[in-house]
């Protein structure tokens, strides 16, 4: 798990940095989207996605309805796949960690808070955006010129470099940090369809299994054959 160890007070290029601790115990210093790309990168599967995929392919089809069927594979259970190694629902969840980082508050206090700051650039982002509004209409799809666009994002990176709290880092402003590398887990296992074809899925007679599944309708599957 990568750990963050505190805010830096200096910035790089503009940005706020934080300091963190890899796996392997070697620290360095990033902004806190390398920071978050980092966290990202250390949730593994748990299973070789190409291996799923082949062993769907030759597994034999099950009935779901009277409209269609099912293959699946079991892969494990939630408490050796998912990185908490725990099963728990949102609103049950009193069995997974507060964030260390923040303590559970999904907050942190901002070492680059500046009232006088935010204020300023709240009052520019807040006039600039008016009016681009006034000019172009309120925003819909890529109704607005790039160059706007950029604009906003700038000014809004100074307000939130500014303002007196910003998102914990840790946790994904989840409060917990744990309950974070599952969303991230849950994120990676949804994006496996579009590569590999399958979904990963609850078991239905135990929650805690968890099963690569690939369905199809009857009817596509006498087109196919």
């Amino acid at each position: 798990m990568v750990t963050i160890i505190r805010q830096v007070e200096e910035l790089f290029e503009g940005h706020p940095q934080v300091e963190i601790e890899l796996e392997d115990g070697t620290r360095q210093f990033c902004a806190y989207d390398d920071a978050d790309w980092a966290i990202r990168q250390s949730v593994q599967l748990g299973f070789d996605p190409q291996w799923v995929k082949d062993q769907l392919e030759v597994a034999e089809w099950e009935e779901l309805d009277e409209y269609s069927h099912i293959k699946s594979v079991y892969l494990g259970t939630v408490f050796a796949l998912c990185p908490s190694g725990k099963y728990y629902q949102p609103w049950a969840s009193n069995n997974i960690e507060l964030c260390p980082f923040c303590n559970g508050q999904g907050l942190i206090n901002n070492v680059h808070f500046d009232p006088e700051l935010f204020k300023f650039w709240s009052d520019v982002d807040r006039a600039m955006r008016q009016g681009i509004i006034d000019t172009f209409g309120f925003f819909h799809g890529n109704g607005w010129p790039k160059e706007a666009i950029d604009m906003l994002e700038q000014t809004q990176a100074y307000v939130d470099l500014y303002r007196d709290h910003t998102p914990c880092p840790q946790c994904g402003s989840l409060g917990s940090a744990e309950a974070y590398l599952d969303q991230i887990w849950q994120e990676k296992c949804e994006a496996l369809y579009d590569k590999y074809g399958f979904c990963i899925e609850s078991g239905e007679g135990d929650p805690c299994d968890i099963l690569a599944v690939v369905s199809e309708d009857y009817d596509e599957s006498e087109d196919n054959q």
